[in-house]
């Protein structure tokens, strides 16, 4: 009996042993935000290395360590996983803002330095910023792009104006551009009844020069240079105010400079 008794102590006190490492070893689950930044930042690795075009739901899925299946536990399709991984692109335009809007004194100067930056980097990206902000034609866009920053919240620069803010929350280049537009408006450069139409000239004007760059039919410093003086030119047309802006003069003496690349357009 006292041999059996043994046996039985040393039986359990390996099971705890075993139960003990057991416990130690146990991999943490995973939360729903890392998975979600682990499907991005495996995506973002693809992309660099084979172009938006050719990245495929088997391959980042692969990267991730996954099987397909899972991507769609955290995201509602592959384009879902694009747009956040086209986020993630565009961090360094985000970052770039607040560089290209010192010395911006008003409105005007902040429409242009806006349209600045964020022309330098869409053309000398184009199919990132063909996902980014065309691949939603509706408003899931503006909802993914809002749960994508409640995702990746240190994204959101907290010195950025709530007009800013606002304007960077949003997918459509009409919606982001109005916001720009309605401050012309409120500072006095353009009649409130014309922000409208002006909303309208720019973009058509920036998604035809982003065209022709996405097409090869343009160069990236070429479309930049001349999106922003056919934005000032346009905007001298509707000013109610003299522009009391060295940016949009800066840009509008540019003018002359357009006749010499009349046959490309």
């Amino acid at each position: 009996m006292k041999v059996h008794k043994k046996s039985h102590d040393v039986v359990a006190k390996t099971q705890d042993i075993e139960g003990s490492l057991s416990n130690k070893t146990r991999v943490r689950k995973p939360s729903r935000n890392e998975m979600v930044r682990t499907f991005v930042n495996a995506c973002v690795d693809v992309i660099r290395e084979k172009g938006p075009s050719q990245t495929g739901i088997r391959e980042v899925a692969s990267r991730a360590g996954y099987k397909p299946a899972t991507v769609y536990n955290y995201f509602e399709n592959f384009d879902h996983l694009m747009l956040y991984a086209s986020m993630q692109f565009l961090a360094r335009y985000a970052h770039s803002l607040d560089q290209y809007l010192v010395g911006s004194k008003n409105a005007l100067d902040k429409f242009l330095s806006i349209w600045d930056c964020f022309c330098y980097f869409a053309y000398n990206d184009p199919e990132i910023y063909q996902y980014r902000f065309y691949l939603f034609n509706d408003n899931s866009g503006n909802r993914l792009v809002q749960q994508y920053y409640q995702e990746f919240p240190e994204e959101l620069q907290q010195d950025w104006s709530p007009a800013i803010r606002d304007m960077m929350t949003k997918t459509d280049i009409e919606d982001r551009n109005m916001v720009l537009v309605e401050d012309l408006a409120r500072e006095g450069y353009i009649d409130p009844n014309d922000c409208k139409m002006l909303n309208n000239l720019t973009t058509i004007l920036f998604e035809g020069f982003f065209s022709r760059v996405l097409r090869k039919k343009m160069s990236a410093d070429m479309a930049h240079q001349l999106t922003l003086t056919y934005f000032a030119i346009v905007m001298n047309c509707h000013l109610k105010k003299k522009a009391d802006s060295e940016i949009f003069l800066a840009w509008l003496t540019k003018e002359k400079a357009c006749g010499a690349h009349s046959k490309t357009l």
